[in-house]
């Protein structure tokens, strides 16, 4: 650094050789930005629409997220594509295109005019880049949280969806690959529109039904062929939540008829349960029910979603018959040993 002085004064003035290696970074920084994106751009498998894929950032059951440079607006910008896809049907296409008018902090929503089959087959879908990562576990890790950072999440999720139905608007599609989750716990549901896209693709439709099986957020209601109903979606919170918070599937949650899942907090299992009915007639009626319900647990109070009479009744009985069974089978072997002891 050096100083001016002016009377009683002194002005600091960046040093001259500082400065230009601060342009000199800066002009690197740029070149090698514009070297990577005109390499990308010179491979015409990474044009997707007006869209070059820069670089992949994730690969899962979905399918691949990249980071990618939107050329017309001169940006980065995320996209998601899918293989196989070959063509959007009329019902995808109005999904995607209302897609876009989301405007929500829980949903990263298609950009305008940036969605579509690139000629390989390739649905793409861009959106805005945001931070954090899907809620899909990499090899060999957990996808369980703390019980109220799951209720948290799945909380967002739920206002997100209660908003998009109040439009109109299912995602059909709910997996941990479909949720962005920030290192502060704000998750933010990508992938618009994809399940109407696969369940319209023969070639897709399997897949789609897959992908939700494996993860146990398939409604049981949902085939190949359907994208799913607000019902469904419902459906899709419950096993995220159980996916989460117990680190299970539906498939492994301990039967209601018998006893409560060691999994789950005591309050918070039948909020799971209700979400994962057989019935969707019995599953809350909207996300934002559910919502609401899991705002009172997670500020201490009882949910709504109680465990049914008959099954409580039916569950305090066995444990009354085992610690009968207990208590006799104690006092068996306690009269044996006694009888066992040589007299005086």
């Amino acid at each position: 650094m050096s100083h001016i002085r002016f009377g009683d004064s002194a002005v600091v003035a960046t040093d001259v050789d500082e400065e230009y290696r601060l342009f000199e970074d800066l002009e690197r920084s740029r070149r090698a930005l514009r070297a990577s994106i005109a390499q990308a751009a010179s491979d015409p498998t990474r044009h997707v629409g007006r869209f070059v894929l820069i670089q992949r950032v994730e690969r899962n059951a979905a399918g691949e997220l990249h980071q990618a440079w939107d050329d017309e607006n001169q940006r980065f910008v995320a996209v998601r594509t899918v293989e196989g896809v070959g063509a959007l049907t009329k019902d995808a296409q109005r999904t995607l295109e209302t897609a876009t008018l989301l405007r929500h902090p829980g949903i990263l929503a298609p950009l305008p005019g940036g969605f579509g089959v690139a000629p390989d087959g390739r649905l793409f879908v861009a959106m805005e880049i945001a931070p954090g990562r899907t809620l899909e576990p990499r090899r060999g890790e957990s996808p369980r949280r703390e019980p109220r950072q799951a209720a948290a999440i799945v909380c967002d999720l739920a206002r997100a969806l209660g908003y998009a139905q109040g439009l109109g608007l299912v995602h059909g599609a709910l997996h941990p690959a479909s949720v962005v989750v920030n290192g502060h716990g704000q998750a933010r549901l990508i992938d618009w529109g994809v399940a109407e896209a696969e369940a319209g693709s023969p070639a897709r439709q399997g897949h789609l039904v897959a992908r939700l099986e494996r993860r146990g957020c398939r409604a049981p209601e949902l085939g190949e062929g359907q994208a799913g109903d607000p019902l469904t979606d419902v459906y899709g919170l419950g096993a995220l939540l159980l996916l989460l918070a117990g680190g299970k599937t539906p498939s492994q949650l301990t039967p209601e008829a018998d006893d409560p899942d060691p999994s789950l907090p005591p309050d918070l299992e039948p909020v799971v349960r209700r979400c994962l009915e057989h019935d969707p007639a019995r599953r809350y009626p909207s996300p934002v029910i559910l919502a609401r319900d899991l705002e009172r647990w997670l500020n201490g109070d009882r949910p709504e979603a109680k465990t049914p009479l008959g099954i409580r009744l039916g569950r305090l009985t066995r444990r009354v018959q085992r610690v009968f069974v207990e208590v006799c089978a104690s006092t068996r072997v306690a009269a044996t040993a006694a009888a066992s002891r040589p007299g005086p």
